[in-house]
């Protein structure tokens, strides 16, 4: 039963298996990165477990900008298009600063994808694992974060209505990048890649201005307290070279949350990146690739 088990596993979802194969190493460089990006984000969804009415679906677009893989900045903009509980729409806006002051590299065996086909259900990946080296940075960044949503009481607080809140204030925490860079030329494959940056974030949000007002006269509420501390921690997922060099154009974020009325909340980000490098702003000196 067991091994009736596991096949049909591995006729649902697929099989991977690692492959003795010559290759030549063309690209060995996480630090030769994009240092602009702009991402478009294409969907956004955010839940609130507090103010389950204000659940929407949104676009963005962010931007992150960085000098030697060292300081840079960062810029969002979202807007919500649905609403859950058809009332005021969702704005965020974020701008900050970020500093790396720790980098190093490590050699790690990393898996690169040389073939992968599917037939019916079943997928075949075949893959090598060789060394390649990632930079890791450990940094601090802060900025001043924007939130106004809708708020739908019904039990406690005023008396029950339909509300708009503005939240204003800051945002501090830790970053924390993965980069990798490595492109071979595998014996009867061709070029193959890994590339890909990936930011890990762990913020506590302050928010001193807070402002709750009736959706429908606008008259501010004057009892709204709801704490003015919250905290999140997410993932970004970039590439740093661009689509022709096997980077990709994709973007995505998850963050996991908590802010003062909303309570818990989950976003999930999913939108196309248009990045670049911008001259002697990056961290590293074009050589030529390895023929």
């Amino acid at each position: 039963m067991r091994y009736l088990f596991t096949l049909l596993l591995l006729a649902t979802f697929g099989m991977s298996y690692g492959q003795s194969v010559s290759y030549r190493v063309l690209k060995d460089s996480p630090e030769d990165c994009a240092n602009l990006w702009v991402n478009l984000e294409l969907l956004q969804f955010e839940m609130n477990m507090k103010n389950i009415s204000a659940a929407n679906l949104g676009l963005g677009i962010n931007s992150i900008f960085q000098m030697k893989n060292r300081f840079g900045a960062e810029t969002a903009f979202r807007h919500s298009y649905f609403t859950l509980g058809r009332q005021e729409h969702r704005v965020q806006f974020e701008v900050g600063g970020f500093f790396n002051f720790v980098q190093y590299k490590r050699v790690r065996n990393q898996k690169v994808v040389l073939k992968s086909s599917k037939s019916g259900n079943y997928t075949t990946t075949t893959y090598i694992t060789p060394p390649a080296t990632k930079l890791k940075s450990i940094g601090v960044r802060a900025g001043y974060a924007y939130n106004s949503e809708s708020y739908e009481d019904t039990k406690k607080d005023f008396s029950g209505g339909y509300y708009k809140y503005r939240f204003g204030g800051l945002y501090a925490g830790l970053l924390f990048t993965t980069q990798v860079n490595y492109k071979l030329n595998a014996e009867k494959y061709g070029t193959r890649a890994l590339n890909f940056v990936k930011r890990y974030y762990l913020d506590v949000l302050i928010y001193p201005m807070q402002q709750i007002s009736d959706r429908t006269t606008g008259i501010p509420v004057i009892n709204f307290a709801p704490g003015v501390f919250g905290g999140r921690a997410g993932i970004e997922l970039l590439s740093p070279e661009k689509k022709k060099n096997y980077g990709g154009a994709s973007y995505a974020k998850f963050e996991l949350g908590y802010r003062p009325a909303d309570g818990l909340y989950f976003m999930l980000t999913y939108g196309i990146s248009w990045k670049t490098k911008l001259g002697g702003l990056n961290a590293y000196q074009v050589v030529r690739e390895k023929e």
